[in-house]
């Protein structure tokens, strides 16, 4: 189950950095980060600001054997827009929990829209003690 909260800072001292806070108008896989052990994680997604016309955000979690090993998807969030959110225009923090079973992690993002779409977006993992 994914939330969203109408903030926009992260703490990030007891998080992982999976992407750093970015200005991202390309989208694509980020570098891969290696995980502590197998288990459950919560993702967190923090975006600042958006540009373009009518942009739209695909946040994909994966999983992998190896840094450089074939991912599998894990996790998704629902596609956030210029008008979705907590605070109605796409800026916020949204959350939500994930599986792990290999050691590394990566994040990839899709940006759509027109007007050179983009977001200001970082994703961070947090071991969730179940």
């Amino acid at each position: 189950m994914a939330y969203a909260k109408k903030q926009t800072s992260v703490q990030v001292d007891d998080n992982a950095i999976l992407y750093a806070l970015t200005a991202d108008t390309s989208g694509g896989a980020k570098t891969a980060i290696a995980l502590p052990g197998p288990g459950w994680f919560k993702v967190t997604i923090q975006i600042t600001a958006k540009t373009g016309a009518s942009p739209v955000l695909d946040v994909l979690i994966s999983d992998s054997d190896a840094s450089g090993g074939t991912y599998v998807p894990r996790g998704a969030f629902p596609q956030i827009t210029g008008t979705f959110g907590p605070n109605g225009d796409g800026t916020g923090i949204y959350e939500f929990g994930v599986k792990f079973d290999q050691a590394w992690a990566k994040v990839t993002g899709t940006i759509g829209g027109s007007s050179t779409p983009g977001f200001t977006w970082a994703c961070y993992l947090s071991p969730l003690k179940i």
